[in-house]
């Protein structure tokens, strides 16, 4: 195996990672610092709650499908950076969320978290500034 280029097994645990993040919630953690800041996360924990109501977990796992082979798509080349967040989902997460039938907002996915491919493992920095550590690792992967 090559450990810079993401394969099945690898694509897999990343979807999965990210489509848990609707199933269970995802963190909003945008580095607020003051009193102020907190009203964004507060705002986007109510709107990602309104909107997995309207949510099954078959299009969750349809969304899941589709983003692993988005993911596929790009696996002969060797990469690092295999998906991110900043606040709105953008690319493989709105084109997964198209095919599964749902419409992901700003406060769907987790703000500020990014995936890569490091070492033949899948690692995130999941909010702001976090540390990036291997999915594996990851207390029931939250």
């Amino acid at each position: 195996m090559d450990e810079n280029k993401l394969n099945d097994e690898s694509a897999r645990a990343a979807a999965k990672w990210w489509a848990d993040r609707l199933r269970y919630g995802a963190k909003l953690d945008h580095g607020a610092r003051t009193p102020d800041d907190f009203v964004a996360p507060l705002l986007g924990t109510y709107l990602q709650r309104r909107s997995a109501k309207d949510r099954t977990e078959e299009q969750i796992q349809a969304f899941e499908d589709a983003l692993f082979e988005e993911l596929m798509e790009r696996k002969m080349l060797p990469i690092t950076y295999i998906a991110g967040i900043d606040y709105h989902p953008t690319g493989v997460f709105v084109r997964a969320a198209e095919k599964a039938g749902i419409r992901l907002g700003g406060g769907c996915l987790p703000w500020k978290t990014h995936m890569y491919y490091m070492d033949g493992k899948v690692k995130v920095s999941y909010g702001y500034g976090a540390p990036i550590e291997d999915i594996d690792a990851m207390k029931d992967g939250r």
